[in-house]
């Protein structure tokens, strides 16, 4: 059976969905090497300020994710 075309605004969601989640697990993943393999952060220096800015990628594309699901393809805009 051939599919449908994905209709434009869902591919769009979908890639933003993908993108903001593997954000995600590329900042978890290098926060837990960065916590459990000790030789893996040899040459970082400022170890505590690379994994809070790890933190800080992991906060945004977790938001960024809830934003999407909030806000579906056809719902109204929400009014202040």
């Amino acid at each position: 059976m051939e599919q449908q075309p994905q209709q434009p605004q869902n591919g769009i969601l979908t890639a933003l969905i993908a993108k903001f989640e593997a954000e995600r697990m590329e900042a978890i993943a290098l926060l837990n090497l960065y916590m459990n393999q000790p030789a893996a952060v040899a040459d970082h220096t400022n170890i505590i300020g690379e994994a809070a800015k790890l933190v800080q990628r992991i906060s945004s594309a977790e938001g960024s994710l809830r934003t999407l699901q909030q806000a579906k393809p056809g719902d109204p805009a929400p009014t202040a």
